[in-house]
């Protein structure tokens, strides 16, 4: 649905796509989501290509990413009904769309 709305509005000229771009990005990573998961969902809704590469340029390092993925699994381990134990962070993060590799490194440093 937010995929035709945004057609329709970019059809009468009333969205920028880069602008769109970079505040969808920057909320989902925001929410804990890897560039990989930020990507799917910017091109989900049919953004052009150069801004999803533009919004994308401050999430895609390795060290933005596991940052990212630090935060979002601390954030996990705090809630009510945490996430606590090492194989439940590690499914979650990689429902967030975080490389093995990352999970692996965030998993092992609360061990």
């Amino acid at each position: 649905m937010i995929g035709t709305v945004l057609a329709d509005c970019k059809h009468r000229g009333w969205v920028d796509d880069r602008a769109c771009a970079k505040l969808l990005a920057g909320r989902l990573a925001e929410q804990g989501y890897a560039a990989v998961a930020i990507r799917a969902r910017l091109e989900a809704i049919r953004l052009v290509p150069d801004a999803v590469e533009a919004a994308l340029a401050p999430w895609r390092s390795a060290a933005a990413e596991l940052a990212r993925a630090r935060e979002a699994a601390e954030r996990q381990r705090r809630r009510p009904r945490a996430l606590g134990e090492p194989a439940r962070v590690a499914r979650w993060l990689a429902r967030r769309g975080f490389s093995p590799e990352t999970i692996e490194q965030v998993v092992t440093l609360h061990e």
